[in-house]
Order: C-alpha cells, then structure tokens, then sequence
C-alpha cells in the first residue's frame, strides 16, 4: 500500500510534532522520537548556556551530556506543565553550575546575565 500527502498535510504534522506541547505529551508517553525533538529544538541553546559558564569547550560538551541524559533517564519532562524553552534553559544553568562546583570549576558568574539581557521594568 502506498501512501501520499499533500503539502499542506506535511507541514500540519510537523508543526503539530514538533509544538512544545505535543513533545512534552509524546514524553509523557513514553514515545522515544520525542527526544530527537528536543534534541533538534534546543541542545544549542543549552550547550550555549553551558559553554558560557565553563567557556571550556570539551567540559561544556561533556556536562551538555550529562544534564541531556539526566533528563532522560529520570524523566523530568514528563511531569512539566511550565514553557518548555525556558524550563530547560533554566535547569541547564543550575545543572551545569552544580555539576562545575562539584567538579571544584568557579563558573563564570555573570556568563548568564551577558548572554540573556531582559528588561524587568518593562
């Protein structure tokens, strides 16, 4: 059996994967592909927050590893309810932190406040 779609059928279901709601509900359910999803959406962003901490490229790569997998195997996002972007922004920085403490590495400390610039009085 062969199956066709058209465009406007392509670009619904990838728009409707890749939503941060249905990545967190494909999480919640188990559904492996939910990861690569993550993966392709914001390992940048989160290894960008590391590497601005350590500015050392090979300990940055190898925390980004450690906080991506930890999210995985204690399925964190399965319970999320929160914008997903800025929850995993936010445990990166804190992960990453801890993790260069134990490791006796002083973080870089205003390496998040250079990099994100928001405007509270706004």
């Amino acid at each position: 059996m062969r199956y066709t779609y058209n465009a406007h059928q392509i670009m619904q279901h990838s728009i409707q994967v890749r939503s941060d709601q249905n990545i967190l509900s494909m999480i919640s359910e188990n559904n492996l592909e939910a990861w690569g999803y993550v993966y392709d959406k914001y390992a940048t962003e989160m290894f960008g927050v590391i590497n601005k901490l350590t500015e050392d490229k090979k300990i940055a790569e190898e925390i980004f590893k450690e906080a991506f997998l930890q999210l995985k195997e204690k399925q964190i996002l399965s319970k999320l309810k929160y914008s997903l972007y800025a929850w995993l922004l936010m445990y990166t920085q804190i992960f990453a932190q801890r993790l260069l403490k134990e490791r006796g590495i002083i973080p870089c400390i205003n390496a998040f406040e250079k990099t994100y610039h928001f405007n509270i009085t706004s």
